[in-house]
């Protein structure tokens, strides 16, 4: 039995074949008659196919597409937007749930949820100060560095990028994002 598959599949193919695939195809069509029969077929489809007159659409189909495309996106928004609501709703149940153990276990010793208020709030006068400490050194070497025209322009740069990003972000919260 002769092996069939990379001549059905050359002539089948949609490109071009190298001169050596190609002779190897036509000798190949001349021994054997079922890709003989294949190739004949194929080439009667194709002219066929081409020769086939191309049929407008019907009248509104344009219109008709469009505003099914429109439905299909506002389902297709509102969907995301209940998956999202519906996320946001779990991972808040889920914090509920963890700071509602967190409280039933310090309601049941006073003694240490007192001492647990405490040194949170020790941990985060201590995290500030330290901050504050980091951005004061920050500043004060920057600015023995960075000459006052330089400073002021990346204020002003600062302040207009801002800006900018408030006034983009009113229009889409008035106007909605358009599509």
């Amino acid at each position: 039995m002769m092996p069939h598959q990379p001549f059905e599949e050359w002539l089948l193919a949609a490109h071009d074949l190298s001169p050596t695939e190609a002779a190897k195809l036509e000798s190949h069509l001349r021994e054997c008659s079922a890709c003989r029969a294949l190739a004949t077929g194929w080439a009667e489809a194709e002219r066929r196919l081409e020769a086939a007159p191309l049929l407008a659409p019907e009248a509104g189909f344009a219109e008709r597409w469009q505003a099914t495309l429109a439905v299909r996106e506002v389902a297709q928004r509102r969907w995301q937007a209940w998956l999202v609501l519906g996320l946001s709703l779990a991972g808040a149940l889920a914090l509920a749930v963890l700071l509602g153990w967190q409280a039933l276990s310090s309601l049941l010793s006073p003694a240490h949820a007192a001492v647990g208020l405490l040194q949170v709030m020790v941990w985060v006068a201590a995290a500030v100060a330290a901050a504050q400490e980091v951005g004061l050194v920050l500043v004060r070497s920057l600015a023995a560095l960075v000459p006052p025209g330089l400073w002021i322009a990346l204020v002003v740069g600062a302040a207009a990028l801002i800006s900018l990003w408030l006034i983009t972000m009113s229009r889409y919260a008035i106007q909605g994002v358009r599509q």
